[in-house]
């Protein structure tokens, strides 16, 4: 009776419609499959904030044991001694890469991914995100160099990065792990300010803000901590901000009055329109806009402005951490098409610092902002366009 019920419910099972297969998944799992349109990841994009670090086994550590996240990725660049590791919440991919398109048997379904990092499954993965990612870079040595330190960007003379904010879903569970893992609180919440800081093995700042409560959001089975923005300090932020929204179609979200310090909240107008929330947002000088910036998953590009310099003379400028003390590095953006980003940012006068080609990496182009700051620029679903990295790049696990 039981093999004539198996044999039964097999051919039943086999003869299913597929679409019929990919509906019952979608109920049991509550997750609906993307359109083909929905599934490719908006443009332009923030994607990566990187940071020099000195100690990558006590940095990943820390990441991975405080906020749950993942090293996604890991590229070693032999010529050079350094090696980037692209950390991170492991969500669910909306925009699957062509090999796991072919693995899942069902085109753009959503696919948890496990893949090694150091392998190119991986290098597709991170490419594929909707969501910032950190990327660390680490040079080999630098770790038993005790003359070698990280400049983080908040200590004087070499103020520049201001550090990033990470959402969270339940604040107080986390500041009870930072307690277990003895992290030290630099900043307790404030009326002003509800957040945490505090610091990561090297030194850089991590605003810790609690995701506010809203139901649309909560439907997107965001992962519980995800990194929300980078902080720029910036002299000028009308400046600042209308170069971030020419070249990369940012928008102003919101504006933070913390008396002497104001932060601008920038974010991609074509995520925003990829989640849906572009009518979700409010005046950006308003309460309700610091609500949207809390609950959106929509990461954003904070210019945190200091009264008062934007009236210091010309040749006062913030430290972007590529030169001595070496730290920050830059920020990256995916773009649709390289060369074309390129000329456009030449037209309107920006400084060029490697156009695609001149680097170690050629399909990747680099540009600074109006405060010094390195753009990081590449084609999304970068690895797609890749048949073989240069061969001074070498993708193998560590």
């Amino acid at each position: 009776l039981l093999q004539f019920l198996y044999f039964i419910g097999m051919r039943y099972w086999i003869n299913v419609p597929k679409k019929v297969v990919v509906g019952l998944c979608q109920k049991r799992s509550r997750v609906r499959v993307p359109d083909d349109e929905e599934a490719v990841v908006p443009v332009p994009s923030l994607h990566t904030i990187t940071m020099r670090i000195k100690n990558p086994m006590k940095t990943l550590l820390f990441y991975e044991e405080i906020f749950g996240f993942s090293t996604l990725h890991h590229m070693r660049v032999s010529q050079n001694g350094f090696t980037m590791y692209y950390v991170g919440p492991r969500e669910r991919l909306r925009c699957t890469p062509s090999r796991m398109r072919n693995i899942a048997g069902i085109k753009d379904a959503q696919v948890d991914s496990e893949h090694r990092p150091g392998t190119m499954d991986a290098s597709d993965y991170i490419y594929h995100l909707h969501n910032c990612v950190l990327e660390f870079i680490h040079v080999s040595g630098t770790e038993g160099d005790h003359r070698f330190s990280i400049s983080t960007g908040n200590d004087l003379p070499h103020l520049g990065f201001g550090g990033i904010t990470l959402q969270v879903d339940n604040l107080h569970n986390l500041c009870r792990r930072l307690h277990k893992f003895k992290v030290k609180i630099a900043a307790e919440p404030t009326e002003e300010d509800s957040s945490v800081l505090i610091q990561d093995p090297d030194g850089y700042a991590i605003r810790l803000m609690e995701r506010h409560p809203s139901q649309f959001y909560r439907a997107l089975s965001l992962p519980p901590i995800t990194v929300a923005s980078g902080r720029l300090r910036v002299k000028n932020p009308q400046v600042s901000a209308e170069f971030y929204s020419r070249l990369f179609n940012m928008k102003l979200v919101c504006v933070h009055n913390l008396g002497e310090i104001v932060r601008y909240y920038l974010a991609s107008m074509a995520q925003l329109n990829a989640e849906g929330v572009t009518e979700m947002l409010f005046e950006p000088l308003s309460e309700e806009a610091l609500t949207t910036v809390k609950a959106m998953r929509v990461p954003t590009l904070e210019l945190q402005h200091h009264r008062g310099t934007e009236k210091q003379e010309a040749q006062y400028i913030y430290h972007n951490g590529n030169t001595p003390p070496i730290g920050f590095a830059h920020i990256g953006f995916m773009v649709e098409d390289v060369d074309e980003f390129v000329k456009m940012a030449m037209e309107l006068g920006v400084y060029i610092i490697k156009n695609r080609g001149e680097g170690i990496f050629p399909q990747v182009a680099w540009i600074m902002d109006p405060d010094g700051y390195w753009i990081e620029v590449y084609r999304r679903c970068m690895r797609d366009s890749i048949v073989r990295p240069p061969p001074d790049v070498i993708e193998t696990p560590l």
